[in-house]
């Protein structure tokens, strides 16, 4: 039988080196078979540090690897199919390993902010005896690889801002309970993520640094700017023809700023780039790994991929675009960068991010906190003390709440914040009050 393995799924480049530097730092067990599934090429440098490395999206092809959910009678099959395709060690019940929604009689999330876990290179109970761990760097893997692998342990290394926020893809029946460490990248400091905190799990936040060595930029003296593109009309950020003037706005920023060289990453430019720097007489350039250059500039709208280029390659980095509430999937990364990036005006200018002195992780944990509360008030009950402690506060940033969702759950709005902050009772839920556009809590 085949020995222990630790399969890691990596969306991203900056994915896969988050995994790939939990492994150096003893986050991760170890195991003599180490396989990387990923769906961007990795480097060198990350591809060093496992056995195997395959492409996600061929293995899965003609499937999306992120948008596909095995129907459950599917699920053995499937199983015994990657075994043998992986040779994989045969698969063994895991057990339980954290509770969660899916535990009877387990209370919804644990303390308010609980500290890190435990690091160390042996992780008691990850069923990595003879067996498989996976890892992968965004829980919108579960309902495909952690689905099928039913005897595999799971540790989620989150490496984007989505972090921070409420948990999106709910893990599917049977798999939560399997999740046995939450690891995250460390791109805002001091600030804890909420990330599957309804399953009680304390993340450990994988620092910044190493990944430098792991990802680039390259030791070249800087050129030109990057724009990192990230199609907002088709996540409903913004409309269309709102997204062509953010785009055509921030190559007039470039050029206002002398930067005749302009890199734009992915495999196509946008037609709205294109046409504004041919007008001002700028070189384009696309570019399809964006750490495989150093630029003086790089500009996008929320992208972890922008934090990052900050936190790992001292890019200089701005955010372009109108600052403005966005669907709820996209609010906290958008909010995070609104508060830690400065903004890019058309005249070129870089505009501090508001709260020059009020940046750090934990002073923008009470309204991130507040913010996941509004975004998922069943699936966090127990952060309502918390947003409503924040909205009547001196300092509540309601310009990042909708009105009518704070009206929606009973909490303060601009107009009555003061009003209510002597009447509203902190611990108390609103009657004949159903919260809009919330899922299911557990």
């Amino acid at each position: 039988m085949p020995g222990p393995v630790l399969l890691c799924a990596a969306a991203t480049r900056l994915g896969a080196a988050t995994i790939a530097a939990a492994l150096d730092l003893g986050l991760l067990p170890t195991a003599p078979r180490r396989i990387l599934l990923t769906s961007e090429p990795p480097g060198p440098a990350i591809a060093a540090r496992f056995t195997d490395v395959l492409d996600w999206d061929a293995e899965f092809a003609p499937l999306r690897p992120l948008g596909w959910a095995p129907r459950p009678q599917d699920l053995p099959v499937l199983e015994r199919w990657l075994t043998e395709h992986w040779s994989l060690p045969g698969a063994a019940p895991a057990g339980p390993a954290c509770s969660g929604p899916e535990s009877a009689g387990s209370a919804p999330g644990g303390p308010l902010h609980p500290g890190a876990a435990d690091t160390g290179p042996a992780l008691a109970g990850s069923g990595l005896a003879g067996g498989v761990h996976l890892v992968v760097d965004t829980p919108a893997a579960l309902p495909t690889l952690g689905a099928i692998l039913a005897g595999a342990r799971i540790t989620v290394c989150a490496a984007g801002l989505d972090a921070y926020g409420p948990t999106e893809v709910r893990p599917p029946d049977g798999v939560g309970s399997r999740i046995v460490r939450l690891l995250h990248l460390d791109l805002v400091p001091g600030l804890s993520p909420l990330l599957l905190r309804e399953y009680g799990l304390a993340s450990t936040p994988v620092p910044a640094a190493p990944l430098r060595e792991l990802l680039g930029p390259p030791g070249t003296p800087a050129e030109g700017a990057l724009l990192l593109p990230e199609d907002l009309a088709a996540r409903g950020v913004l409309p269309a023809a709102a997204e062509q003037v953010v785009l055509a706005g921030a190559v007039r920023a470039v050029a206002a700023r002398g930067i005749g060289l302009l890199r734009c990453a992915g495999e196509a430019v946008p037609g709205a780039v294109l046409r504004e720097a041919r007008r001002l007489r700028l070189t384009v350039e696309t570019v399809a790994d964006p750490w495989s250059v150093r630029p003086v500039l790089a500009v996008g709208h929320s992208s972890a991929t922008l934090t990052a280029l900050a936190r790992v390659g001292g890019v200089t980095v701005a955010a372009a675009g109108a600052r403005r509430l966005v669907p709820t999937s996209e609010r906290v990364p958008a909010t995070l960068t609104h508060l830690t990036v400065p903004l890019l005006t058309r005249g070129g200018r870089l505009i501090p991010p508001p709260g020059r002195g009020a940046r750090t992780g934990p002073a923008l944990q009470p309204l991130l906190d507040a913010l996941a509360y509004t975004l998922r008030p069943g699936q966090l009950p127990d952060l309502r003390p918390a947003a409503v402690a924040h909205l009547t506060g001196a300092d509540a940033a309601h310009g990042y709440f909708p009105a009518s969702g704070l009206a929606a759950l009973g909490l303060p709005a601009p107009a009555t914040a003061q009003r209510l902050r002597r009447v509203l009772h902190l611990g108390a839920h609103p009657r004949h009050v159903r919260p809009v556009g919330d899922q299911p809590g557990p």
